[in-house]
Order: structure tokens, then C-alpha cells, then sequence
């Protein structure tokens, strides 16, 4: 009796076995003869207008299908994404083949190149459809040797409109990776970037685009030599050539074709440089800013400052001038040396001051 249990279990398994054999060797052959794979790369080409590149395309009955070396191209915009897979759970497969809305997926990109430098990489993404609701939650990201992380989640309103949201968070990224081959890239020495960002609005309406985030600099020195060189040579204040940064942080808010900087701080040991306003993604740039010195600084500001501006430095030694950053993002200006120590000074000290400094009204 006990035997026969076992015969009976024995050739149960193994039809079970071939079922799946023939189950996964049905599927595969499909994939790979029917022109599925073709058929579907050509009409996300034609709805996102890119290049689609797919590999391998094959079905594992314990893990459900897989789609393998996916690469998405743009040579308009120089980007290009390279996936390593994407999954789909067995359930969700069925329920896709019934036209339902709900499925799990599973997207692992290996990076996304901007004009073949590397932005992203190792992304995970796990994707659900459930009920006309798309959302991503949570994925994560290498970014610049950082870490980015979030979610994102895709609606349809009562007004049969697309509504979007998500936020992420991004942390220990070097500046010096972030802003390679930019203008910025000489001024930083060493420094790493973290914050936060959330963002909304709708997808047939692009100007609805709006959002909220946190920027802070961790560990950051700053290479000051262009704009406060003459300065610090004038003055022999070797702080002004090399920023050691004990707090950089700034609060903002993006619609879509600005960003608004609600406020920002930078401070070192001598200085405390706070600043509002508005960067167009157009690359105009208009900020007021203040900047407070204290120690060394202030001493050397006090000195050359004519008595009546005296009033710029208060009881406790601290002298704070205001300002304004203006012009475009690869043509910063500043009225900072005009502004304040040019015209106050004697004309002794003025002219030469004036000479150090021609070179020093430009945010190089």
C-alpha cells in the first residue's frame, strides 16, 4: 500500500513536471517565433517616438516573464537607458492576458546615460497597476556614487485627467561627480550633496508642473579665487580664496520654467552669505543676497570703510553688506564690489582696489 502512495506521488510529480516543461517550452517558442517581442517594441517606438532596442524576451514558471538588455535611445535630448530586466509575476501575466488592470512588475535598470556620461545606475523599480492607479513605491537609485530613493504614484481624477505625485530623497552625492564637465566644476574642492524634493500636477497640462524640495552641502569647500581673490590678496584674507563650509543648506520651491529659492545659507568661520530669488530655466538669474562678516573680515572691511557707512558694522563687530547676483548661469554677475567698497573708499585706496578687482565682477 505504502509503495503504491508512493508510485502514485512519484508520477503525480512528474506530470506535473512535464506540464510546466511543456508549459514553459510552449511560451518560449511563442515569444520567440511569433514576432510578439518585434511587434510590441515597434509600437512603444511609435508612442514615445525613440529608439527601443529589446534582447531576450522568455517565461521561468517560478518567476514569471522576463524581459532582458532593454536600451531606450533619444538623440534629440543625448540620453539613453539600458535595463537589464524587467519581471512580471505569474498572476500579473494572467491578469494582463484578461485585459485587467491589476499587475506587479518588477524594472532593474542598469543606468541611464545623459550625453554618455553616466547619471543613474543599479535602479530598482517595483511598478503597480491596480484599479486605473500606476504608482512606483518605493525604487532606488546609484546616482553620481550617491543614493537616490522614492515613489511615484499616477492617477486618473474625477475629470478623467492624469494627476502625478512623488518625492525622493538623495544622499552622500560628490559634488565634484555631480558637476563634472560644468562651469562649477573648478570652483569645488570637496563636498556632498543631500536633500529632498516632491513634486505634483497633471500629465496633459506640462505648466501645472509644480514642487517643494531641501538642498543641503555636507563636508564642502569651495574654491572662491575667481570672484574674492583680489580680495583676499588685498586684505590677506586667505579664507576668501578657500571656503571651508560649516553650514550650506536651502529651502525651495519649482514650477515649470522656474525655480525659486525661498532661502539659502552658507556660512564658514568669518562669513555668513544668505540669499532669495529666482533662476529661470531659462538661465536668468536674479537674487538679493547678504552677506555678514565677522573676525578677520569685518576688522578689514571696518578699516577701509569711511565714516558714514561705519553703520554696517554693528556693536558686536559684525559688518553685513547686502547685494544682488544677477545675469545668467554661464555669465553670474555681482554688484558686490561696486556696490559697497568701490565708491565709499578713499581714492587712493579705490584706485587700486578698482584694479585688483576688474577682473573679480564676474562669477567666472
Amino acid at each position: 500500500m505504502l509503495q503504491n502512495f508512493k508510485k502514485f506521488f512519484l508520477l503525480l510529480f512528474l506530470l506535473l513536471a512535464l506540464s510546466l516543461l511543456f508549459v514553459t517550452v510552449g511560451l518560449n517558442s511563442y515569444l520567440i517565433f511569433s514576432g510578439v517581442k518585434e511587434k510590441s517594441v515597434e509600437r512603444i517606438q511609435e508612442a514615445l517616438g525613440k529608439k527601443l532596442q529589446v534582447g531576450w524576451v522568455y517565461f521561468l514558471p517560478w518567476s514569471g516573464l522576463h524581459v532582458k538588455n532593454i536600451t531606450l535611445v533619444d538623440s534629440i535630448h543625448s540620453y539613453s537607458l539600458q535595463a537589464s530586466s524587467m519581471t512580471f509575476g505569474i498572476v500579473s501575466i494572467l491578469n494582463i492576458c484578461k485585459n485587467s488592470q491589476d499587475w506587479v512588475g518588477e524594472l532593474r535598470i542598469k543606468k541611464i546615460l545623459l550625453n554618455e556620461r553616466s547619471i543613474f545606475k543599479k535602479i530598482v523599480i517595483e511598478m503597480n497597476q491596480k484599479n486605473g492607479t500606476f504608482s512606483i513605491n518605493p525604487f532606488t537609485a546609484k546616482c553620481f556614487y550617491g543614493t537616490l530613493q522614492g515613489d511615484f504614484l499616477l492617477e486618473k481624477n474625477k475629470e478623467d485627467l492624469y494627476h502625478y505625485e512623488g518625492n525622493c530623497s538623495f544622499f552622500n552625492i560628490p559634488l565634484q561627480e555631480l558637476l563634472s564637465g560644468t562651469l562649477f566644476q573648478k570652483r569645488v574642492s570637496s563636498g556632498f550633496l543631500q536633500g529632498t524634493t516632491r513634486f505634483s500636477g497633471t500629465v496633459a497640462d506640462p505648466h501645472s508642473l509644480h514642487g517643494l524640495g531641501t538642498l543641503q552641502l555636507v563636508s564642502t569647500e569651495l574654491r572662491t579665487a575667481d570672484f574674492f581673490g583680489p580680495l583676499s590678496r588685498f586684505f590677506s584674507i586667505e579664507e576668501l580664496q578657500l571656503l571651508k563650509l560649516r553650514e550650506a543648506k536651502a529651502n525651495y520651491t519649482f514650477s515649470s520654467d522656474s525655480l525659486h529659492i525661498d532661502s539659502a545659507r552658507l556660512q564658514s568661520n568669518n562669513m555668513l552669505l544668505t540669499t532669495h530669488g529666482t533662476i529661470s530655466f531659462q538661465g536668468r538669474v536674479g537674487l538679493e543676497a547678504e552677506i555678514v562678516l565677522s573676525g578677520k573680515c569685518a576688522t578689514y572691511i571696518k578699516n577701509i570703510l569711511p565714516q558714514n557707512l561705519l553703520s554696517m558694522v554693528d556693536q558686536k563687530g559684525y559688518c553685513t553688506i547686502p547685494f544682488r547676483i544677477f545675469g545668467s548661469l554661464s555669465n553670474l554677475k555681482s554688484n558686490f564690489s561696486e556696490k559697497i567698497l568701490i565708491p565709499q573708499i578713499p581714492n587712493n585706496i579705490g584706485g587700486a582696489l578698482q584694479q585688483l578687482l576688474n577682473n573679480s565682477m564676474n562669477l567666472k
